[in-house]
C-alpha cells in the first residue's frame, strides 16, 4: 500500500515521482470556469427563448390584424346594396366608432331568434357592421392592444377601399393596410 502523499506531484516540479499515478479529479478553478461557461450558455438560451416568445406574440397580433381587415373586406363585398345606395356607407376614420343601429339578431330566454336585421336598411347594416368591427378591433382578448381602424374609399371606378388597422406593439404603433377593389355595384 502506498504511503499517503507519495502519489501527488511535487510542488516544485509538478511531476509525480517515478511509478506514481497523478492525482485524479478537478481543481476548484477548473470547476468554477466550467460553471461560468455553462452559465453564459444558459443565459443565451434564456435570451433566445424570450425573444422567440416576443416574436410569436408579434406574429399573433399581425395575424389578427390581417384577419380583421380581411373580415371587413368581405363584409364590404357582400353588402352591395349599401354601396349602391351610399358608396361611403363603410367609410370611417380612426377614432370614430361607427353607428350602433341595433342591426343584430337577438335571442330571448326561450331561444327564439328575433331578426333585427330585417328592420334595418342596407346602409344602416353597413354602419352597424363598421361599429361591430371597431369593437372587435379594441377587444382585449380577441382584438389588438389599443386597436383601431379606418376605411377610406377612392372616387375611381372600379371602387377601391383601403382598410387600415393600427395598434400598439411593444410600445410602438404598428399599421396594416389592405386594399380591396370592387367592381361597380351589380357587377361581378
Amino acid at each position: 500500500m502506498p504511503e499517503p502523499g507519495k502519489n501527488k506531484p511535487t510542488a516544485r516540479t509538478g511531476v509525480c515521482p517515478a511509478g506514481a499515478a497523478p492525482a485524479a479529479g478537478f481543481s476548484l478553478l477548473e470547476v468554477l470556469i466550467a460553471l461560468v461557461v455553462l452559465s453564459i450558455g444558459l443565459l443565451g438560451v434564456a435570451a433566445m427563448s424570450i425573444e422567440s416568445f416576443r416574436n410569436s406574440q408579434d406574429a399573433l397580433l399581425r395575424t389578427r390584424a390581417v384577419n380583421l381587415a380581411a373580415d371587413m373586406a368581405d363584409t364590404i363585398r357582400t353588402n352591395r346594396p349599401a354601396l349602391a345606395a351610399d358608396p361611403n356607407a363603410f367609410v370611417v376614420a380612426l377614432g370614430d366608432t361607427g353607428a350602433d343601429n341595433q342591426c343584430r339578431d337577438t335571442v330571448d330566454a326561450a331561444g327564439n331568434v328575433t331578426a333585427a336585421a330585417g328592420a334595418c336598411d342596407p346602409v344602416q347594416m353597413a354602419e352597424h357592421a363598421v361599429f361591430e368591427w371597431k369593437l372587435s378591433l379594441a377587444d382585449p382578448r380577441q382584438g389588438l392592444p389599443n386597436g383601431d381602424g379606418a376605411i377610406a374609399r377612392d372616387g375611381l371606378l372600379p371602387v377601391r377601399y383601403t382598410i387600415s388597422i393600427v395598434w400598439n406593439e411593444r410600445g410602438e404603433e404598428r399599421r396594416y393596410d389592405m386594399r380591396t377593389q370592387l367592381m361597380a355595384p351589380g357587377g361581378p
